[in-house]
């Protein structure tokens, strides 16, 4: 039924010759009404003149007109709406029209119900915690909405409302049950939600049904992620929890709650834990490593499973959240009693698991409660990047992790390492489960250079191949150089060959990898073989990636470094449009093509060498004649269409280097050069698919020198009059300083050396 809400208001007004109701005796009402109640609104009688009632429509301007001389104002609340009440045409001379009410009516709306179960999984002997903290109004404090409870949803509430959010029930059998909360505010508004908790029987060797369906496996999300410890996590890292370095990971499933007694008692018939008292939902501990793979073993013979003990940088990534990652300090909080029993909170015993707040993936107790097994050997972290590592082959140690209930909260970081002996058995020590899918290798060439000519020594490199499973030690590949089913190469570790060609042609090249477990993949290349007369080089074919126009900041920043060049800062804003810049700098090869010279230091290196030695005014000059005979329109990159293209354009991974923060990865400088240039293209590429904007040789910009300002700027070239030119990138003589992406330098437009060269770049018109 609507309520019909009346509200009446006296207003007391001086009459004289003429009315004037300044805006300073505007009477204001602020009322708030249910949802779609009617409001009759009346003012009081015998006022003079012409009643109009106007309704705001943006709460500023008054432009809907409602109803004239009226002193009674009715409207469904359907909204939050303002009204105001003016008259005009008074009883003396008719020249005042001012406001004499404003109507402020707000809607008072439904709570909105919310509430966690904790653990939303258990057993008969399970004390379940409800907390409905969560739940909040649009017109009231939390501490003013009222609540109650019936656990299994028949309408007979077991608590009445009261204005505490939190309650426990225990289950007398087994079942589904439906948990129905009811949230009232202050004006009886009520509202429910219903959700679903499983309670399972303790008797796990008569149903034998959690051993079945009782372990619960949350699905981690592969992807890329920083391990170990950082400033941002924690300014005094352990030395073993350093370097932070680059891992990749496969996605995996990790065990939503650590093994449990139940579960040990339901697969070895016994229980080793010192805890027996705290019940079949407590974790297992005084479990040795050895323990573990024999649990796992038998678990995997009932079961046909292939549970295994989670990697320590499975372990650390699922504790940090995965790719849901909030990057809190404990495993989904930087609050340690919210998400981990330890030595503050815990009473100095365990508890049943599920009890505290699950991290972001909905998994429980990674941080407190009892320190976890990993599968690796204990060793010490290194800078390289890693591919679903798995710990050093041998050891005397194995990995635990997590701080446990009589621990301090500084050892349940979720990037804190421990270990022990294999052997170990403590109160604190227990496990949960990990299950990986067995994939495919994953087969990947690189091609160095991908065109070239009939006398050209190609090489082949699958080095960037990996598995779940597997070392890339373990796996073995084959080549078939034309792609006709005849592979010219058997099966090998070997992960690196070189092939020549005797006649020109488009060639596709096709990588096997097989794995330990015989699966195998394959990955397909084209290259391009030209004859020799042509020096390998066609002018109409030079390689150039697209880079999409956007905004980006320039210049060095505290996250790319803390240690900025003064030439490098400010940093600010910078808009581009696209445009096209080479896939390689420019080579030997092309500049004899294009010159019929060859300036370079390191001739013996080779046509798909870079060229050097070539100051600034030679690459304009080489820049014209190729334009002449291509028609083209090339010329040398902006310094800001450079930075833009090296830091991978819009899209950016925010690498150190252009491509990654491990500059042996992705370039040739001081310590792994050999002292001289590289073919080009034998690094990885960034994310665009350039190749070599760090390290082989510095590269020209178009750009005078000059130092940066804080203005935001538009497709920038640089100031407008100057002595010397900029290069970028670094190079093969020179150490990882100069070869970070945002690293400026500058040369004379006369200065010619071996470590000085340039890339093509051309408008997107």
């Amino acid at each position: 039924m609507k309520n019909v809400i009346k509200i009446v208001i006296v207003l007391v007004f001086t009459f004289c010759v003429n009315i004037s109701y300044s805006q300073n005796n505007t009477t204001v009402i602020d009322t708030t009404v249910n949802q779609n109640d009617t409001v009759n609104f009346v003012l009081p009688k015998g006022l003079f003149g012409t009643i109009i009632w106007e309704k705001s429509i943006d709460k500023i301007i008054w432009k809907e007109i409602l109803n004239n001389n009226n002193d009674t104002l009715s409207f469904i609340a359907d909204t939050n709406q303002y009204f105001r009440a003016k008259i005009i045409n008074g009883s003396c001379n008719p020249i005042y029209s001012d406001t004499i009410l404003v109507l402020v009516v707000k809607l008072n709306t439904y709570p909105v119900a919310s509430f966690i179960a904790n653990p939303d999984t258990g057993f008969v002997s399970t004390t379940f915690s409800f907390d409905a903290n969560g739940s909040f109004d649009a017109e009231d404090n939390i501490e003013n909405i009222q609540v109650r409870w019936d656990f299994n949803n028949d309408s007979v509430f077991e608590t009445q409302f009261s204005t505490t959010k939190t309650a426990t029930y225990q289950y007398s059998s087994a079942g589904i049950y439906k948990v129905r909360l009811e949230v009232k505010d202050t004006e009886g508004l009520t509202k429910k939600l219903t959700k679903t908790i499983v309670v399972n029987s303790d008797n796990f060797n008569d149903t034998n049904k959690f051993v079945v369906n009782g372990f619960e496996m949350i699905w981690v999300e592969g992807d890329t992620f920083t391990m170990g410890c950082v400033s941002v996590n924690d300014s005094n890292c352990y030395s073993n929890e350093k370097p932070a370095h680059q891992v990749i990971l496969n996605g995996f499933y990790i065990g939503k709650y650590e093994v449990t007694q139940g579960q040990w008692k339901a697969i070895m018939g016994n229980n080793p834990s010192y805890y027996t008292g705290c019940g079949d939902n407590c974790p297992v501990e005084r479990v040795s490593w050895n323990d573990a793979q024999e649990f796992i073993t038998k678990l995997n013979q009932k079961t046909g499973k292939s549970y295994s003990l989670p990697t320590e940088a499975e372990w650390e990534f699922a504790a940090r959240g995965g790719n849901k990652s909030k990057d809190y300090k404990y495993s989904g909080s930087d609050d340690i009693n919210a998400v981990g029993w330890n030595k503050v909170n815990s009473g100095s015993t365990t508890h049943q698991v599920g009890m505290k707040q699950p991290n972001e993936l909905g998994i429980y107790d990674m941080s407190g409660n009892v320190i976890e097994w990993c599968y690796d050997f204990y060793g010490s972290y290194s800078e390289n990047t890693l591919i679903n590592p798995s710990g050093p082959n041998t050891g005397t140690n194995r990995v635990n992790r997590g701080g446990g209930y009589s621990y301090e909260s500084w050892f349940c970081r979720v990037f804190y390492r421990n270990y022990s002996t294999a052997s170990n058995k403590t109160s604190n020590l227990g496990f949960r489960l990990s299950i990986k899918e067995n994939y495919s290798p994953k087969a990947n060439i690189i091609i160095s250079p991908p065109t070239g000519t009939i006398s050209t020594v190609f090489t082949f490199d699958a080095t960037q191949c990996y598995d779940a499973q597997d070392n890339i030690d373990s796996l073995k590949v084959r080549w078939d150089f034309n792609n006709d089913g005849i592979f010219e190469t058997q099966f090998s570790p070997s992960k690196t060959t070189t092939y020549q060609y005797s006649i020109e042609g488009t060639y596709t090249v096709k990588l096997e990898v097989i794995d330990t477990d015989s699966l195998i993949s394959s990955s397909i290349k084209t290259i391009i073989v030209n004859p020799n007369d042509t020096g390998g080089i066609k002018i109409d074919k030079i390689n150039m990636v697209w880079v999409e126009g956007d905004t980006f900041t320039m210049g060095c920043t505290a996250i790319n470094d803390s240690d900025c060049s003064s030439i490098e800062k400010p940093v600010h804003q910078v808009i581009l449009n696209g445009f096209y810049i080479g896939k390689y700098e420019v080579t030997q090869g092309l500049w004899k093509t294009v010159m019929g010279t060859n300036p370079a230091y390191y001739t013996g290196c080779g046509d798909n060498c870079p060229v050097e030695r070539v100051s600034w005014n030679d690459a304009q000059e080489f820049i014209t004649k190729l334009n002449e005979k291509t028609g083209k329109n090339y010329r040398l990159p902006t310094e800001a269409e450079w930075e833009f293209a090296a830091r991978g354009g819009n899209q950016s991974q925010n690498y150190k280097y252009s491509g990654s923060n491990d500059i042996d990865n992705v370039a040739w400088y001081k310590d792994n050069s050999g002292g001289e240039t590289r073919q080009v293209g034998m690094k990885q590429a960034n994310e665009l698919g350039i190749y070599d904007m760090t390290g082989n040789v510095f590269e020209w910009c178009n750009d005078f020198y000059g130092y940066y300002s804080n203005d935001s700027q538009t497709n920038p070239s640089g100031t407008n009059t100057g002595t010397t030119r900029v290069s970028r990138g670094g190079s093969y003589n020179y150490d990882l300083w100069f070869a970070r992406l945002f690293g400026r330098n500058y040369n004379t437009p006369t200065t010619k050396t071996s470590s000085l060269g340039f890339r093509l770049s051309s408008s997107g018109n």
